[in-house]
Parts: structure tokens; sequence; C-alpha cells
């Protein structure tokens, strides 16, 4: 708690502060003092007297602030009385034990230590119409974050009546709750049924930080049970309750379709605003010497160790499996140490691990290092090299019969055992009940900002606001480099992008010539209307693209196919050789559990029919994609496993098709159609699109070679290996805000970048601003994230990083089924990578059906993690990623972290495969090439 503030040296503080602090050249503890006694105390901050009397909810001896009343004699800092609910406020000078000179506040400092803030909690858009609700309370789980005033009540009727708001309070230990405020609102109007209240007509509502907020009206507003729910869920609670009751269960699976605004005022006693009156307040030499004492606490040089810190001891040797240490490394840096206490002498295998977007861990590197006796080893980078750690990476040692192993409780979150020779891995659950004899030492240098670090941040922003202000004529508010006005306005759907940087300019590719082989958007799309296909029906869908409704197709598997034609075959038929099928899709729910088939027939001749091939009008001749790779394929391509999904585009080459009999023909394609079944006795819900057969503009296959992170291993090792075969690659620095020109030991600088682009001609592409963390990025919200992608964006723009930035990538756990980002990297990027891991069946290729172009889906363009599948000193699985691409003039896409700059199995492996593709570029089957050369390629 700060020390109280005395009558005395307020006085002399408010006195020196002159009327805003201009000619104030004294100490800023009491005037901080004040501010943070004030607001940990729970204290209100009212802008008049008439606003405070009207604040009745705290408890008997909260203090409060009113500073720019018009009445001078309102001002000053008043003390509760009355009971909760009941006045008075009493005007007093007294405040813990100090006197305060009342007469000196300055209104205009106070107004610059306060924050306007709206929050939503519940539907920040508009609700739509669902099911109505029961006769209960519903309360919203979101707590209210700052203490503030209810000032709109957003909600979807059905029917009129009496709407109940409640404020309910939360127990201290949030196992309680119990209603302590109520207004009614009594609706004899419906209207169009989307209505907006106000205090206006519901009386004034101020909650407490943590209180929730409820709504009650018996079949009068509605819930959505096929949407996801907004914030933590809500829950229910009968509506004439008011006395302490069990906190009741957490809903997450039905959308309350009503929103709640608040208007809140919190104290930003350590923000922007009150490091702006420090620096005010300071004096030169003052402040000289704050930066100079904090000039060497901008970088945290931290270690961190995972695994047992204290003395390693011996213990029995574990069994054959890979123990991955379950705690993330918190900050990226180089290995420093490795310890372990081995039984006996043998050979370790030391791993990186990563989760990546599909969910599963993917193994980065294997390093061999020997053991020559019985007792502790220790290995420093002379054994193992130069290892870097990212942030959010996991450490791995395979140590067959020789690392020991106590009966003790295990380190930290504790250790994974996986298979020691397989990648990727599920996730398996954490063990805790052995401590493995084992210790990584990381060392970790990352930026942490300070005080003076904020300030030359905030008057760099101001400079850009002054020259922004000169160009558009208008001023703009902080930050306004990172999002337009509209960008910010949560009502407004189709935002626009940040005003420097962005998607806005960014030319979109399309597809070069399309033709359509079966039109499929309603039941009357399909033949005979649809009669005798089970569950297939026109559903609402406001993202349909092709209206307001779409085809959908809900089925329980009982044996039979479910075939779904169109209505009648083209006229014209299509030579379709060399082409790419492409189709539209939506998952809905239980598509990846209970998907048994899923595939596409395409016919040359006859008629659409419900019937299998070769009965009656149908032909036995087609092509199909084959049955079991098909439906594999298909569930990979989901961006929601089995809940519901974004639209997407899928896309095969039409030489990945098999043909069935003799007289299938390629050359006269005349319709087509889908082939599914849900496994035995359970169900799932898909939606369908059109069948469209796209032109392949590419004469031979692609191969790009990209890197993740910005290391400098990637540009001093492994691009000089690109470079002398004639090659040219990308990389993706990430993120680059801790990276590029931060820790030269580890990652490029910002020359290096440059260089690369210009004279290497390498794509230098997107990724992550300051943070690689899914927990961090999902929590902001979509206007944030406008703002964070537009740093970014700028970023790369001063560094003149050209037309390449404009393709994005997902990272970490935030990947093409995070639907929540979804819409923040559609609108910075016309493209974003995915890095994925392919099937373990060394007779097939890594992906069972490649990457096109068009792009099957250009927000999950499919790159394989090229370490985990580089063999022991080999690059086979490789070169049949490439030779797939040939084969059907595709693309073969693999990405990289640090590996190919250390010497090892994967370096090996990456060597071989650039001779592969030197030897068939050099033979006319394939080119190497970025992804901007393929979006110019596009757009031509």
């Amino acid at each position: 708690m700060p020390t109280p503030v005395e009558e005395a040296s307020f006085a002399e503080l408010v006195v020196r502060f002159g009327r805003l602090t201009d000619n104030w050249s004294g100490s800023l503890t009491n005037l901080q003092n004040l501010v943070s006694l004030i607001t940990m105390a729970g204290g209100r901050w009212w802008l008049d007297k008439a606003l405070l009397d009207l604040d009745l909810v705290p408890d008997p001896g909260t203090p409060a602030v009113v500073y720019g009343d018009a009445t001078p004699a309102n001002n000053g800092i008043y003390v509760k009385t009355g009971i909760s609910g009941a006045g008075p406020w009493e005007h007093t000078g007294f405040l813990f034990g100090s006197t305060i000179s009342l007469a000196m506040l300055d209104p205009a400092v106070f107004e610059s230590l306060r924050a306007d803030v709206i929050q939503v909690i519940g539907r920040s858009g508009d609700p739509i119409e669902g099911a109505p609700v029961s006769d209960a309370m519903y309360i919203q789980a979101e707590p209210v974050a700052h203490y503030g005033q209810l000032s709109k009540l957003k909600v979807d009727l059905v029917d009129v009546g009496d709407l109940v708001i409640g404020r309910y309070e939360v127990s201290s230990n949030q196992t309680q709750i119990r209603r302590v405020q109520t207004a009614t609102i009594t609706v004899t109007d419906l209207g169009d049924g989307h209505k907006e209240f106000s205090p206006t007509d519901f009386g004034l509502m101020n909650f407490n930080a943590g209180d929730l907020i409820g709504l009650a009206g018996d079949g009068m507003f509605t819930a959505s049970a096929s949407l996801p729910v907004d914030g933590p869920g809500w829950r229910q609670i009968n509506a004439a309750l008011d006395d302490w009751r069990a906190m009741p269960a957490l809903q997450t699976t039905i959308r309350l379709e009503y929103g709640a605004e608040f208007a809140q005022h919190p104290q930003v006693v350590n923000g922007p605003d009150f490091l702006a009156v420090q620096t005010l307040a300071a004096d030169l030499a003052n402040r000289t010497a704050l930066l100079e004492d904090q000039a060497d606490q901008q970088w945290a040089n931290v270690v961190q160790t995972i695994g047992n810190p204290g003395a390693l001891v011996t213990g029995a040797g574990v069994s054959g499996g890979m123990y991955i240490w379950a705690d993330p490394c918190e900050h990226t840096g180089p290995l420093l140490t490795l310890d372990v206490f081995c039984v006996a002498p043998g050979t370790l295998q030391l791993a990186k691990w990563s989760i990546e977007s599909d969910g599963k861990l993917h193994r980065n590197l294997l390093i061999d290092l020997p053991v020559t006796t019985a007792g502790e080893a220790n290995f420093t980078p002379a054994h193992f090299g130069n290892i870097v750690v990212a942030q959010g990476e996991y450490l791995g040692i395979h140590a067959e019969g020789i690392m020991a192993a106590t009966s003790a409780t295990a380190d930290g979150a504790g250790w994974w055992d996986v298979n020691a020779f397989a990648t990727p891995r599920d996730v398996p659950a954490a063990n805790v009940g052995n401590r493995l004899q084992a210790r990584f030492r990381i060392q970790q240098q990352y930026f942490a900002p300070t005080a003076a670090a904020i300030l030359d941040l905030q008057g760099r922003v101001a400079e850009i606001e002054a020259d922004m202000e000169s160009v558009v004529g208008t001023p703009l508010f902080a930050g306004a480099v990172l999002g337009s006005p509209e960008s910010l306005d949560p009502t407004v759907l189709d935002r626009k992008a940040p005003l420097v940087g962005g998607k806005i300019e960014m030319i979109v590719p399309r597809s070069k010539g399309k033709r359509c082989i079966a039109h499929l958007a309603t039941k009357a799309d399909v033949y005979n209307g649809g009669a005798g296909i089970t569950g297939l029906a026109d559903v609402a869908d406001a993202q349909s693209p092709y209206g307001s409704t779409a085809l959908q197709l809900t089925t329980t598997g009982s044996g039979p196919l479910q075939y779904i034609p169109c209505a009648a075959a083209t006229s014209y038929p299509i030579n379709a050789n060399g082409m790419i099928l492409q189709f539209m899709f939506r998952s809905v729910s239980n598509v990846a559990a209970n998907m048994d088939r899923f595939s596409i027939q395409l016919f040359s001749g006859g008629s659409p029919s419900l019937a299998a091939p070769g009965v009656g009008t149908v032909p036995s001749n087609y092509h199909e994609l084959p049955v079991g790779d098909a439906t594999s394929w298909f569930k990979g391509l989901l961006t929601s496993s089995n809940g519901l999904g974004r639209w997407q585009p899928g896309a095969v080459a039409l030489s990945a098709f098999s043909a069935v009999s003799g007289g299938a023909n390629l050359s006269g394609l005349t319709w087509g159609r889908y082939v599914v079944r849900a496994t035995n006795g359970a169900t799932m819900s898909l939606r369908f699109g059109s069948l469209n057969l796209v032109k392949n503009p590419l004469t031979k296959g692609v191969a790009i070679i990209d890197f993740d992170d910005g290391y400098l291993t990637q540009y001093t090792v492994s691009a000089p290996e690109l470079v002398k075969r004639g090659f040219r690659g990308m990389f993706h620095p990430s993120p680059i805000a801790l990276s590029i020109g931060v820790s030269s030991s580890t990652y490029m600088t910002h020359q290096h970048l440059i260089q690369a682009h210009d004279v290497l001609e390498f794509q230098i592409a997107s990724q992550a601003w300051d943070t690689e963390t899914a927990a961090i990025v999902d929590a902001m919200s979509h206007n944030e994230r406008i703002g964070w992608f537009g740093k970014l964006r700028n970023w790369q723009k001063s560094l003149g990083l050209g037309y390449g930035t404009g393709h994005g990538s997902w990272f970490s756990g935030v990947g093409p089924a995070d639907l929540a980002v979804f819409e923040s990297f559609r609108t910075h990027f016309r493209s974003v990578r995915a890095f994925l891991g392919g099937n373990s069946d060394v007779s097939k290729p890594p992906f069972v059906y490649g990457e096109t172009l068009p792009w099957s889906d250009p927000y999950m363009i499919r790159a394989l993690n090229g370490a985990s599948y580089t063999g022991t000193n080999n690059g086979d699985r490789l070169i049949q990623h490439a030779q797939q691409a040939i084969d059907h003039k595709g693309v073969a896409w693999i990405a990289y972290h640090q590996e190919t700059g250390v010497g090892g199995n994967v370096q090996d492996g990456y060597r071989q495969y650039l001779d592969f593709l030197l030897l068939k570029s050099a033979n006319g089957e394939i080119d190497v090439r970025t992804e901007e050369d393929l979006a110019f390629l596009m757009a031509a």
C-alpha cells in the first residue's frame, strides 16, 4: 500500500504542478501515491457530483473523487457513509489518516489518468433469431472487467412481455452467486425483433468488477444451438431467486442471442497517460538519470532450467521411448548444457519438438550423443552444436536403458513418452510419477520493456501521428497508424484495412478458366430434386457462396452409399485432361469422427441418377478418387474436425483420379457427383457446393523451399546451398519484433533480410509480430489483431521487403482450424501457409494428394514439415514429395526451422533433395520457385 499523502507535501506538489504541471519540477511520488491509494482502495472517479450521487452500490468507507464539476466546491474527495444501495456520500478531506488540500486538485490531471472503455459481454455483433428460451435467468459467464454503467442491451426478441435484467454478485471463492439488482423492461411492440435498450429503458445499473449480467424473459429472446458461444459461455438459474446459491454449471453448447455494453472508466495508474505525466513532472536531470539507470534493464538475461534442477542421482534405466519434458521453452535462446545421469555407456539422442497447427508433436531435430562411462554425463555446444530452442518448443531424450529415472515426483509439468522413431505424434497425457534424472539449461535474452522504452515509443508514435495528420487533414487518435477508424467499429462487418499496409493493395490470385460440371447450390440442383436422399435439405447459411441457403446432408450410416448428383448432364462435354477438380464444402458436425466414405465420381456419358454406376442410365465407365485415400485426404482439409467450419474450396489434379473400366474418358466429361457415407450407426452433417473443372497454369512441377523464424544459420548455411544451385527460397521470420536485429548471434539482422530480398531474390514472407503464443493471439479482439498485423506490415514496408510479404503463415498453436482468428489472417494476406505433417506410409508420398495451383485452399496451403520427413542420411520422402508434384504438375512445398543449418541427418537429406531438384530442373520436369512467383503467374 502506498504511503499516505500529507497536506503540506501535497499542497507543495500541486502548487508546483501549476495547473497542468507545465512548470512543476518536483517529485512525482505524492501524486502517484494519491492516485494509487484511492484506486487500490476501490475508489470511484466521477466527472461531477450528480453522477456520484447516483452511484449507491459501494459499501461504507469506499472513497471517491469528483474532479470536474462546474461548481468548484463540489470537487474533491468523498467517503461513502451509507450502506450499499443507499446514500449518502460525505465530502471530506480525511482519507486513511491523511488530509489533503482539496482546492488544489486539478480536473485535467485526473481526466488524464482515466481510461474510457466500452466492454462488450455476449454478442458483439447483431443478435440473430434462434430458438426461444425458457423462463430461467440466463447469465453470461464473462465477468465485468471494471466498475461501470450498463449502457446498452442488444437482444433478438420473438415475443412481447416483461424482460428482466439481473446484476449478480459472485462470492470471493467463485463458488456462489446471488442477485443484487434487477430492472424490468415491458415490451409491447415487437417490431422486427432486433432491439437495443438504453438506461432510458432500464434505469441506472452500475456493475462492480467481477459482477455478472443475466437476462430473463419466458420465450421472449432466443438462443442458437449451431453457433459457438460468446466468451467462456453462460449459466442458468431460477429467475426468481435472489439469495446466495451455488454457482450454476457452465454451458457452452448453445449461444445466447443477446449482448450487453458497459461504459467503464478504470484508472490507468501505470498506463501511457501516466507516463506522459511522469515525463512532464521530471526535470531534465531526473529524466536523464532515469533513462541511464534503465538503459541496462532493456534486456533480461535469464537461464531457464527444464528438468531436475538439483543433484542428479542414479536409478533404474528407462525403456526405449522418447521422453519429452512437458515444460516448454519460455523465451527463445540457445541450449547451454544438457546433463544426464547414465547407468551405463551407450548413445543418447537429443531431440527438439514443437506442437504445430495440427495439434500434434513434430520432431524438428535429432542428434546422437555418445556416453562413454556410467555416471553423470555433461554436454555443451561443443558436443551438440549451436541449438536454438524457440519459445514454446520442447526438448526430449531417447536413451534406451541408460538414462536413470527414480520413483520421486517428476519435475515441473512432467514428461511425455512417445515412440522414439515416429513423427508427428499425438500429445499424450503427462507422466508425473517418476523423475527423469536429466536437465536442460537454455539461455534466454529477451526484450523487457521499461518506462524509458515506452516513452521513447510514445514519442515516435506522436511524430507519426503528426505526419499522418498533415496528410489526411484531420486529427487521429493514438496508434492511428495501426488501423483506420472503420477497422475499430465492431458494427462494421467488412472492416477496412489499416491506413498503412494491409491487404487493400494486394492482387488476389484467381482461377484461369473454370467450367462447372455439377452445379449444387440447392435441392433443386440435385437429380430429381433430391428425392430419395434421406437427410438432404436446404438450410440457412449467411456465409453460403450461393446466397442465403446451402445444400446440407445429415446422414446416419447404415450400409448404402449416398450419391449426390447434379440435376442433368451438361450439353457440352468438357475435355478435362490436365485440369484440376475444384469443389466447395463446409463441415457442420461430426465429420472427422463419423465419416466412413468420401469420394467424387466424374462421368463421360449417361444421365445422373441415385443408382450405383452401371445401373440404369448410370454408366459403368467413370473416373473416381481412390476411396481410402480420398476419405483420409478430405478429413485432413477440415477447418473444424467435428464442429462448424468455414466454407472452403478443395482441389485435386484430375490425374489423381482412377479410371474405372476401359471406357472412362477424361476428354468428354459431362456430369459429376459426390459419394459419401457415415460410419454405421453414426451421424454427421456436411454442406456441399458445386464441382468445377479449373485450368492448371503450370506446365511442369514446382518446388518451394521455405524457412521459418529467421535463424542466422538459415542465411549463412541453408540459403547458400540453394544459391549455389541457382535456386531461390523463402524466409518466414517470426516473431520479428523479438528476433530480427535483436539477437544477432541467433537471428538474422535487418541487413540480412534486405540482402536476401534484394540480392539473393528470396521472398520475405509474413508470420507473427511479437508472439506466437496461441493464448495471447486468441485473446485479442479482431480489431486488436488488425493493429497487431498492421505493425508487422508497416515494419516490412519500412525495410522495403516487397510484394512477397503479402503471403502469411499460421504459427505454433494458431492454425487453420483456429476460426476465431481466421478473418484477421484473411484481412491481411492473399494466402496463408500451413505447416503440416503427412502420412507415415513410406510407399506413398507424404501427402495423399499434392498441392495444386490454383491453391486448393489459399488460406491453408499445405507445406510439409521437412525435418520430420528426412530419413537417416537421406531425403527419400522429400524426393517422393517432389516427384508427386512432377507427376501431377502441382506444387511441393517444404518448410524447415533451423534444422538444415546444423550438421546431421536433416542437413544431409536436405542436400540430397536439392541435388534431386537440380537434376529434375535440368531435365525440364520441375522449377524451384517462390509463392510470390506463383502469385504473379496467377495474376498475369
